[in-house]
């Protein structure tokens, strides 16, 4: 059994890499790329990210104008389309801000206890801290197990992560019963 990770922060152009090992860790990682990409039907009625207030203003006030239908007139060559799509995103964007003007406060609650499965692995692992200050990630997977082989490449988000937050550390001691010590072992949450 084979297997590596190689991570990518595009912002920054800083890749993590690591050998994997064992059986549990492949199929752990795997099992965190296969999810299904997020619902952005859902981020119309409901403010994705709520950890920062530019974030949040986006996504609040008007998410389909600000992170979706300027980038996308870029690259419409007529005015008239131009005008049309920004128009279109506006009057949808004020359709919808009642929900997520209801919606809000709940989802507040629930960002803040929220941590994504991936972010906590590759604080375990100790990546370095480029990668967990990234907005998107770039993961290639590939894994060999018993002559069938596995590869995945997908973008994760951590949009929805608290920057203002780090994991903490935290210090564990175990008593070293050979010599009556207390040994330092260091991890992360």
């Amino acid at each position: 059994m084979s297997g590596k990770i190689t991570v990518t922060n595009k912002e920054n152009d800083f890749s993590w890499e690591k050998d994997l090992k064992s059986l549990e860790e492949c199929q752990q990682i795997y099992s965190f790329l296969k999810k299904r990409p997020p619902n952005f039907l859902k981020a119309y009625f409901i403010p994705l990210r709520t950890h920062n207030m530019l974030d949040f203003s986006k996504d609040f006030f008007l998410p389909r104008t600000v992170n979706h239908a300027i980038r996308k007139a870029g690259k419409i060559d007529y005015l008239a389309g131009k005008i049309f799509l920004i128009l279109a995103s506006i009057v949808s964007d004020l359709l919808t801000f009642p929900f997520r003007l209801i919606t809000f406060i709940p989802r507040i609650i629930s960002n803040n206890s929220k941590v994504l499965p991936f972010y906590k692995y590759l604080t375990e692992k100790k990546a370095d801290q480029k990668l967990l200050e990234a907005k998107q990630l770039e993961v290639q997977f590939s894994c060999v197990i018993e002559g069938d082989s596995y590869t995945s490449a997908k973008i994760i988000d951590f949009v929805e992560i608290p920057k203002d937050k780090p994991p903490q550390e935290t210090v564990t001691y175990k008593e070293d019963s050979k010599h009556g010590l207390w040994q330092k072992l260091e991890g992360t949450l």
